[in-house]
């Protein structure tokens, strides 16, 4: 357990302690394929590798929040789900892992609201989303402007007659 040094946007410095992580070997070498459990009581475990990168000492709790997101959850399922289900898009996001990611936030920055870290996370959906329409909006017009490089409707093939000699 050590301290590590927070900068607040006003110049004045506040020190935080770790949180406590209880590692947990899956592979027997130890390598980097080592897990850690990323809070008590849950089962979501993530690689310290991913962990050390997602630990950013200049972020904010949402930007940790986000980079979680992403270890966790892959663009397209993070483009197709929200958090809590309602409204338009149908499906959720793994009640479980956002729980613990929500635990993990909480731990490190013990003044964050919940509501707050509910809103980065929509965000963080909502924006994924947008990047993939701009992506689909963006090959659309390419192919528009050259009409040769889109894929020619395939050729039917011929239907085999009732009358065949």
């Amino acid at each position: 357990m050590f301290m590590f040094k927070i900068v607040n946007w006003t110049g004045r410095c506040q020190y935080k302690e770790e949180p406590k992580v209880s590692k947990e070997k899956l592979d027997s070498a130890g390598g980097p394929s080592e897990k850690v459990r990323l809070v008590p009581g849950y089962d979501v475990f993530i690689s310290t590798n991913d962990l050390n990168a997602c630990n950013d000492d200049r972020g904010s709790a949402t930007r940790l929040l986000r980079n979680l997101m992403d270890v966790f959850f892959d663009k397209s399922t993070l483009a197709k789900s929200s958090i809590n289900g309602t409204g338009r898009i149908t499906n959720t996001l793994d009640k479980h892992v956002i729980s613990a990611l929500f635990a993990y936030v909480k731990n490190r920055y013990a003044d964050v609201p919940h509501s707050q870290l509910t809103r980065a996370a929509t965000d963080k959906c909502v924006q994924t989303r947008r990047n993939f329409r701009k992506k689909i909006k963006a090959a659309q017009s390419y192919f528009g402007m050259f009409p040769s490089l889109m894929m020619a409707r395939p050729p039917q093939l011929p239907q085999a007659s009732e009358n065949s000699v």
